[in-house]
Formats: C-alpha cells, sequence, structure tokens
C-alpha cells in the first residue's frame, strides 16, 4: 500500500467542520471549509491552497458541539447550523450572507440547481427556491432523515434507523412533483451513510463493513460488499469508487465486478471529511486544521 502525496495544502486558522468543492466568484475550482465554532466560511484557491476570501455566518458554537455542514452549487454556498435553526445562503460573488431560512435543526441538504433541499430532525425535508428563496414545498418520507443526494434527476433520502434495526429504509422523489417512490429496504444496517460514486448509490454500514450499491435507473439492489468495519463509500464524481476505512486510514478503489478491493492508499488516522471532486481527492485533518488535495492513481 502506498502512501498519498498532497500537492496542495490548506491551512484554516480554526476548526475544520465540514467541506466542499465548487467555484469562486470568478469561476475557478474553490473549496470551500466551514468552521462550525467560529460560524465563518473560507474559501481557498483548489490550484493553490491560499485562502482568498474569509465569510462571517453568523453566531457560532463555542463548544462545537452541533454538526453544521454546508452544500454547494453554482452561485451559492448553503450553510446549515443546528445552532441557529438555519440553512444560511451566501452569494459566491458578492461575497456575503443574502437569505437566510429556518429550519429546526437542520441536519443534512442538498442542491439540484435550482433549488436546495434540507432535512430536519423531524424527518421532514423541505424545498426551497435557489434564487428567491421561496417554499418548493415539503416532503415526508415517513421516517428520520441520515442522508440526502441528488442522482438522475431525483432527490434520495435514506433512514436513521433506532438502535438494533437491520434495514436502511431508502426513497427518493421528482423536485417538481414531490412524489414520493416506496421504500426500497436495504440490509446495509440501521443508519448507513448515503453516497452519491461512479454514478450510483451507496449505503455504507461501517458497523459491519457491508456496503450496498443501488441503481438509480431501477431503485433496486445492484451490488453487496463485505468491507473491513469502519467503512465507507467516499461521495464524489470519481470514475470507480473508493472505500475509506476509518480505523486504519487505507484508502482502496471498489471493483463492482469482482466486489473486491485493489491496491490501495494510506491516508493516515486523522483524514476524515473525505470528498472526491475535479479529478482529485479532498481530504480533511481536523486535529491540524489542514485540508489536503491528493491524485489518485
Amino acid at each position: 500500500m502506498s502512501t498519498a502525496t498532497a500537492p496542495v495544502e490548506v491551512v484554516v486558522p480554526g476548526n475544520v467542520s465540514d467541506m466542499a468543492v465548487g467555484p469562486d466568484e470568478a469561476g475557478r475550482p474553490a473549496v470551500w471549509i466551514l468552521d462550525d465554532f467560529a460560524n465563518v466560511l473560507y474559501e481557498a484557491d483548489a490550484d493553490s491552497g491560499r485562502v482568498q476570501r474569509v465569510i462571517g455566518i453568523g453566531p457560532g458554537s463555542p463548544t462545537g458541539t452541533t454538526e453544521d455542514f454546508i452544500a454547494v452549487a453554482d452561485d451559492y454556498v448553503w450553510v446549515g447550523s443546528q445552532l441557529n435553526n438555519a440553512l444560511t445562503r451566501v452569494v459566491v460573488k458578492d461575497s456575503g450572507v443574502e437569505g437566510v431560512l429556518e429550519v429546526a435543526f437542520p441536519l443534512t441538504a442538498v442542491t439540484t440547481g435550482d433549488a436546495v433541499w434540507v432535512a430536519d430532525v423531524t424527518g421532514t425535508v423541505h424545498g426551497f427556491d435557489a434564487k428567491s428563496l421561496q417554499p418548493r414545498g415539503t416532503v415526508q418520507p415517513g421516517y428520520a432523515v441520515r442522508g440526502l443526494a441528488f442522482l438522475a434527476g431525483r432527490v434520495w433520502v435514506s433512514s436513521a434507523g433506532a438502535s438494533g434495526s437491520t434495514v436502511t429504509l431508502l426513497r427518493s422523489f421528482d423536485p417538481s412533483t414531490r412524489s414520493l417512490s416506496e421504500a426500497l429496504r436495504v440490509g446495509a444496517g440501521p443508519s448507513s451513510y448515503l453516497s452519491v460514486a461512479a454514478g450510483s448509490l451507496f449505503l455504507s454500514d461501517a458497523d459491519s463493513g457491508r456496503i450496498t450499491r443501488v441503481d438509480p435507473a431501477t431503485a433496486a439492489v445492484s451490488g453487496v460488499y463485505s468491507e473491513p468495519v469502519g467503512s465507507y463509500v467516499v461521495p464524489g464524481d470519481a470514475p470507480v469508487p473508493w472505500v475509506f476505512n476509518y480505523k486504519s486510514g487505507d484508502l482502496t478503489p471498489l471493483d463492482l465486478g469482482g466486489g473486491h478491493v485493489g491496491a490501495g492508499i494510506k491516508l493516515g488516522p486523522h483524514a476524515a471529511l473525505l470528498r472526491y471532486a475535479g479529478g482529485a481527492l479532498w481530504v480533511a485533518d481536523p486535529p491540524t486544521d489542514r485540508v489536503t488535495r491528493m491524485a489518485l492513481p
């Protein structure tokens, strides 16, 4: 197993709680990093790693006990704050906050180009127009929500199951009609991590190492893979899915045909918040407040 090189490194003077890759105000690739202690957003150039802007979002969390998040699409960066019960819109070209939506303890969000969809603690998924911020309606999947994803023109909603449950539920809806599909029962643990990679949906149960692939065209299970405990599929647009194990720090490509894992890369025990975008892997190292861009073979 080889050691990954890190040609680009971003160092921020604060806590790295989430990150996403998207365009800057000139349309160039940038990495957006959220510090949920100070509640500020850092924009760094993807090629040099230089921090270009620091944008204040609002009151921060002095304890860092909330799980805040960001989502990026085209002209906007969306910041969810559980402390403030809000989803904040940052306009990339204006470098500032222009719109705050009240959402009760937001858990996660996904963008669909012209809209943003955010799940709250009650299990409701709220839709808002990206430009006007007008409501697009709500969706009730019928369970507590763990993950949201957008693929094949539909929003996918995974469940956060109760302890002891052996399944994760997965439903999808058309953003224009909000019509829900039937629930797919996936034997991947009660609260599996939902990610999109290589054109498929993956539900990763890190407690068991079971990874389930779902075909978005048929909404059916198209593969089940057994990996070491602590494994999950890294989200992003990589041509092949990559599996990261947070216990060992190993990153390995997943062979969808045979189900075996090929030659891998050692990232180390502190790697977290992995994202693949723009032909590279982005890895956060929260103890050192660093984010690195790594080339994968």
